[in-house]
């Protein structure tokens, strides 16, 4: 038995559908009985998968430009508070906030792995930053 082919409009359209679900916390088994039972979809269960994992990589890409929003916000907070501090000449918070810095940018793990591994992390560093200049 065949299924017709949806239109891409369809597709996107049931793909929001079961975002929407997914955000509700509906279980993949959940999904599939309510559009078994409460749709005119006429698609199987594999169309349903896939629906599924298009939905959850939406919510994936979402989350992650979140996250990276939020990271560039707290960055940008954490710039400014370092700004007025110096200009109070208060260099113990200065220092507070740079080790903030270095944990929200990753340069505090960067320097536990280079006093832990010693040369081969430099080595590693070294590459690193000629692949991605600062």
């Amino acid at each position: 038995m065949g299924y017709p082919d949806s239109s891409r409009a369809e597709t996107d359209s049931r793909v929001a559908q079961v975002y929407r679900l997914l955000l509700n916390g509906l279980k993949r088994r959940d999904i599939i009985q309510y559009i078994t039972n409460k749709t005119d979809w006429n698609v199987t269960v594999r169309t349903i998968d896939n629906y599924i994992k298009k939905a959850t990589d939406e919510i994936a890409a979402v989350n992650d430009a979140e996250k990276l929003a939020s990271r560039g916000m707290a960055l940008k907070r954490l710039d400014d508070l370092y700004f007025k501090l110096m200009q109070k000449k208060d260099y113990k918070g200065c220092l507070s906030v740079q080790r903030e810095i270095n944990e929200v940018t990753g340069l505090k793990t960067l320097k536990h792995e280079i006093s832990t591994n010693g040369p081969a992390a430099i080595d590693e560093l070294m590459t690193y930053l000629k692949e991605h200049p600062p």
